[in-house]
């Protein structure tokens, strides 16, 4: 079974950092094309929506559901201290929202940006390793050589990636509290994982993801100049040099 888990602020709060992009009817519009999207790829089995800046989903229920089933909104605490930044928000709201629904063990969730629209997903979904019940994730770690921890030198892509429910209770559960970027510290999770016996952790993704969207820090297009040329970069040393995880 694969879920998908989009995390929606629709409209983010006063003092929140690392967050250019605050227009809440922008914002929105992107999270609902988004989700039309997904909901077009028949690979995709059940759909959580987790929003926590106390938006009122009473309507898009009713004009969802006579589109789809597969859909749930889930309402979490707007209540945080937005100066913590974006991954302490967003992570804060995956606890809470996981916490409140029912998913298999087995069950791949797929954690998304929601504003994103991951264009080859069904792509990523198809060359993806099945999950067990032992604490399983599927990401893409990443690590530059030569530039040390201090100045983001590794983390984790955090926009898209799978686990299963065990994995997050296990590992990532309250991590949003740390005193640390949630990316490194997600990688610094991971990582020492994959040297141990008892979770199945596959650190990069089997094809490059291919984002559509603005980023809501630099404002800038995915598909467009500097993300672009990374993409690119990334897309050619993930197929020809696959021990650089760029």
């Amino acid at each position: 079974m694969d879920i998908l888990a989009l995390s929606w602020t629709v409209q983010p709060p006063a003092g929140m950092t690392q967050s250019s992009l605050n227009d809440a009817g922008t914002r929105l519009t992107q999270y609902l094309s988004a989700l039309l999207f997904y909901l077009r790829l028949p690979q995709v089995d059940q759909i959580f929506v987790f929003e926590n800046s106390g938006y009122d989903f009473t309507t898009l229920r009713i004009l969802i559901g006579q589109v789809s089933g597969k859909v749930t909104f889930v309402s979490t605490s707007p209540d945080y201290d937005p100066t913590r930044g974006k991954g302490y928000g967003e992570f804060r709201m995956y606890d809470e929202g996981l916490a409140s629904v029912e998913i298999e063990p087995t069950a791949r969730v797929w954690k998304i940006t929601g504003r994103l629209i991951v264009k080859n997903l069904s792509e990523i979904i198809a060359t993806a390793p099945a999950f067990d019940e032992r604490p399983s994730l599927y990401c893409d770690l990443r690590r530059v050589p030569l530039v040390p921890s201090s100045v983001w030198g590794h983390w984790m892509d955090t926009r898209l990636f799978a686990f299963n429910v065990p994995f997050y209770d296990k590992h990532l559960r309250g991590q949003f509290g740390c005193n640390y970027t949630i990316e490194e510290g997600f990688f610094d999770i991971a990582h020492p994982l994959l040297k141990k016996n008892g979770a199945m952790i596959v650190p990069r993704f089997r094809c490059q993801p291919i984002y559509e969207g603005q980023s809501g820090n630099t404002m800038k297009s995915y598909l467009s100049g500097k993300h672009l040329a990374a993409h690119n970069a990334r897309k050619i040393t993930r197929r020809v040099a696959p021990a650089l995880w760029l």
